[in-house]
């Protein structure tokens, strides 16, 4: 599978490589192994405090994540591609053989200037494709709201209302708002999983399956509505997220 790399902007530079590394592979079964691959060459954001490779220092590996440190202390995590949900897609998401792929997702995200996980560089290995973010001081959501107050989680449900409003916005929406969807530094949550993401350009867009016409707002309310399900066990939280998404909101 082949990514058409003209689809990428001048975000990401080609560098020339020559290093091995410890990666976790995936495999068919959805089970992953460590696995040290060759690389040769990836496209890289301007992060010098990434180069040379061989400076890595292996920190650990966790199901599909490999985590290494930088000799600045900084840690990055180097991820296998995932596989995209085949759902509405979008061209804007598709490489020329027309596979939705992560990657290309995640640059146009970037492009948008979406706050979502954007890499900072993707190299292939072995027939697959890699990308590298940092590992960012987080927590999930969902543990956050276990452990903090009435008022604490309002500050957070009127924060949830802004960022799907903003993601909106600019024309994406993300399929799978769900809390374990969302990560949170203080009040400020981020969406990740960028796989399922599609994108306004191709609304509206018939299905195959019922041939049904759907409307752009019908999949931005959907997005909306799968989020506030996630409370209902707190109605008072359900419209302080509303509120705040429709006041974010523009038409």
């Amino acid at each position: 599978m082949k990514i058409n790399m003209k689809a990428f902007t001048k975000s990401y530079k080609r560098k020339r490589l020559k290093a091995k590394i410890d990666l976790m592979e995936p495999t068919n079964m959805g089970v992953h192994f460590p696995k040290k691959v060759s690389i040769k060459s990836g496209y890289f954001r301007n992060k010098k405090e990434l180069f040379p490779i061989r400076n890595w220092k292996l920190l650990k590996q966790v199901s599909r994540a490999t985590f290494y440190e930088l000799p600045n202390k900084k840690v990055i995590i180097v991820l296998p591609e995932l596989e995209c949900i085949n759902t509405f897609g979008t061209p804007t998401g598709r490489d020329k053989l027309g596979h939705r792929r992560q990657i290309i997702l995640m640059h146009e995200l970037l492009k948008r200037r979406v706050n979502m996980e954007i890499p900072l560089g993707y190299f292939k290995a072995d027939n697959r494709m890699y990308y590298i973010i940092y590992a960012k001081k987080r927590i999930p959501l969902s543990k956050r709201l276990d452990t903090t107050n009435l008022e604490e989680k309002t500050k957070i449900a009127r924060n949830l209302g802004k960022e799907l409003a903003d993601l909106h916005n600019k024309g994406v929406v993300h399929n799978h708002p769900c809390i374990k969807n969302w990560v949170i530094n203080g009040d400020k949550p981020m969406l990740v999983d960028s796989k399922a993401v599609i994108f306004k350009d191709d609304f509206p867009r018939t299905t195959q399956n019922t041939r049904r016409t759907v409307q752009w707002n019908e999949m931005e309310l959907e997005d909306l509505n799968k989020l506030i399900s996630e409370f209902w066990y707190t109605p008072s939280l359900q419209e302080v997220i509303k509120k705040n998404y429709l006041k974010n909101k523009t038409n």
